[in-house]
């Protein structure tokens, strides 16, 4: 089941970016065709509500995530289950869930994951955990955050290519889903507006 879901994010990729750009979503496609796959985006809520809906869960929920257990210490745990009938504590293998390992964080600003392991029926397994991803919460403003997840890899084969823009285009639809509850206003955006009646 998740294989078939990243191999719709490809597809999707397109339709998502075009959708936020009607909805001003803020979700931006930042990646140089050099560098690492970057996924960039504005959430109206302050740092440290934004993450919360990462470490804690609810942007994996937002995502379709079942189940998601974080663990918040390095070497910790964010497992997350892909399958509705996943239980807490399904082995990735059977149940479509992904471990991620926590590799650093400094608390509502960075968060460095790396792939740990991955369902069976994944693509490019061994590519997925040679992969990892940093994210940024900065302050953008009053009650907003600047959020930007590099995905990165070791390895420049094709697969490992490949699954950096998957996953790239997975964290582009989460931080969709996260920022779209919270538009089109910020405090700002209303202050200003109110200004100028």
């Amino acid at each position: 089941m998740l294989a078939l879901m990243y191999r719709r994010a490809a597809g999707r990729f397109a339709a998502v970016l075009v959708l936020g750009a009607v909805m001003g979503v803020g979700v931006a496609d930042t990646a140089a065709p050099a560098g690492p796959p970057v996924a960039e985006g504005f959430v109206n809520a302050p740092p440290a509500e934004v993450w919360r809906l990462f470490v804690r869960g609810a942007a994996a929920d937002t995502a379709a995530a079942a189940v998601t257990e974080p663990t918040l210490r390095i070497g910790g745990e964010i497992r997350s289950a892909y399958d509705p009938g996943a239980a807490a504590g399904d082995r990735p293998a059977a149940r479509g869930t992904i471990v991620n390992e926590v590799l650093a964080y400094e608390p509502e600003r960075m968060l460095a994951l790396r792939v740990r392991e991955v369902p069976g029926d994944f693509p490019y397994p061994e590519a997925a955990r040679r992969t990892w991803k940093v994210m940024y919460f900065q302050p953008a403003g009053e009650g907003m955050t600047q959020v930007r997840v590099v995905v990165l890899g070791d390895g420049e084969d094709a697969q490992a290519r490949a699954l950096r823009e998957l996953f790239a285009a997975s964290e582009r639809r989460v931080l969709e889903r996260i920022a779209k509850p919270y538009w089109p206003k910020c405090a700002k955006c209303e202050r200003d507006a109110l200004e100028q009646q």
